[in-house]
């Protein structure tokens, strides 16, 4: 899904649940129908149904530097991720939240007129069944709002001259059925359309 606003992709998720990307660049395979350009596919991970799992990330910030003196934070970037039974065996949860603020110079405008900032909040959730020995499940559900802040900075528009640009969006009702199938053991995977929406102001 691509970004009315900035053209740039519109679903963001934290990396930590990704399992696999497929970047598909032809238009005839039936199951995308007729696309121009590319279609990138995201596979996330499973979750867990007999154990726990917590990752955390990135939790230090990075500090800005001008002329040799700290001003303030260039980027935080901090991810946790969550896994774990709610029904051992048969049910599983998957949580991710990742935060991400960073600061983009621009070299050619003056040092404290330089940067750009943007800050945005992306949250996953993914419920896992387990129907059988070689099937599952998933629904899973994610917001990402994003607040940018001289949104095109560059060296002929200046901070003064540029907007600032507000999104919130959210996708939900993505139900995807995986497993493995005898005798070739193959393993497949089929989805549910799914609801997607982005707002930008």
């Amino acid at each position: 899904m691509t970004d009315p606003a900035t053209g740039t992709t519109a679903i963001n998720i934290p990396i930590d649940v990704v399992s696999k990307v497929q970047v598909l660049s032809t238009p005839y395979d039936p199951e995308y129908g007729k696309f121009t350009g590319a279609v990138s596919n995201v596979e996330t991970r499973p979750g867990e149904f007999n154990k726990f799992r917590v990752s955390a990330q990135n939790l230090l910030p990075r500090l800005r530097r001008i002329d040799g003196s700290i001003m303030g934070i260039a980027a935080f970037t901090p991810r946790i991720t969550f896994s774990g039974p709610i029904v051992k065996d048969r049910v599983a949860l998957t949580q991710s939240f990742e935060y991400r603020y960073e600061r983009d110079p621009v070299y050619s405008l003056p040092p404290l007129q330089s940067y750009n900032r943007s800050e945005n909040f992306n949250s996953y959730t993914q419920f896992d069944v387990s129907i059988s020995q070689k099937q599952t499940a998933s629904a899973s559900f994610a917001i990402f709002p994003h607040r940018f802040d001289y949104y095109g900075l560059n060296t002929f528009t200046p901070q003064p001259s540029t907007p600032d640009l507000n999104e919130r969006g959210y996708q939900a009702g993505d139900i995807n059925q995986r497993g493995s199938y005898a005798p070739m053991g193959n393993n497949a995977s089929c989805g549910a359309p799914n609801f997607s929406r982005i707002c930008a102001k």
